[in-house]
């Protein structure tokens, strides 16, 4: 299915990373997209206290055909960051009936990433696929770990070029990169070190992440399971 991995590095975005150019708390949201046509969206509530990060992302997508849904999938998460390292990340996943309970915690210098209740202790130099944090792209290539699927992916990171992204009607200069290696993602950070899109192909058809707002909404208690 087109959709089933899709989620796989884009899903692994949330927003404002710990080491983000401005600290600031509050929601964004993503409209996806198929080929163009709208499939679903993705939000993501940030909170930041200095070197604290709390993010809690939901996402829900369906895929139609002549108005009789083909696949569903829907995905929640909660993570907690300091000084830009994982504290604790839970996320489950219902993909197309298919579930998912992973969850990610330092063990030592590595950490334990179970998925279903089997345990895998990863070496330190595993690094965590979060595409929200600007750092992630200034990393040289290595292993990463998924917190969305049972997946671990051999990656690297380029830098595309600066340009500039249309978003709420601004001009936003942003910078591009592109992901390679296990997957391949095409990712955009505007000047505050925030994921502006994604883009990536998935059996000819193109998926795209595309931000709503300019500026983040204002943040509500649960605002992102909403």
């Amino acid at each position: 299915m087109i959709i089933a991995r899709l989620v796989v590095l884009a899903l692994a975005m949330s927003l404002l990373a710990p080491t983000a150019r401005a600290a600031q708390s509050g929601l964004f949201t993503f409209t996806v997209t198929h080929d163009g046509k709208p499939i679903g969206d993705h939000r993501v509530a940030f909170r930041q206290d200095g070197a604290r990060i709390e993010i809690d992302a939901t996402m829900d997508l369906e895929v139609t055909f002549a108005m009789v849904p083909l696949y569903r999938f829907s995905h929640e998460r909660r993570e907690v960051w300091e000084n830009g390292r994982p504290l604790l990340i839970t996320a489950r996943t219902d993909d197309n009936g298919e579930e998912l309970d992973i969850s990610l915690r330092p063990n030592g210098r590595g950490y334990v990433w179970t998925v279903n209740g089997r345990e895998d202790r990863l070496d330190p130099s595993t690094k965590v696929l979060a595409l929200w944090n600007y750092a992630t792209v200034k990393q040289g290539p290595g292993l990463f770990v998924s917190v969305v699927e049972d997946e671990k992916l051999q990656l690297k990171f380029t830098l595309v070029g600066q340009e500039t992204l249309r978003i709420d009607g601004h001009e936003v200069p942003v910078e591009h990169y592109r992901m390679s290696g296990g997957e391949e993602r095409d990712i955009w950070y505007d000047p505050d070190g925030q994921v502006a899109r994604v883009r990536f192909e998935r059996r000819g058809a193109e998926i795209e992440y595309l931000r709503n707002e300019y500026r983040p909404q204002p943040l509500d208690d649960g605002a992102a399971r909403q």
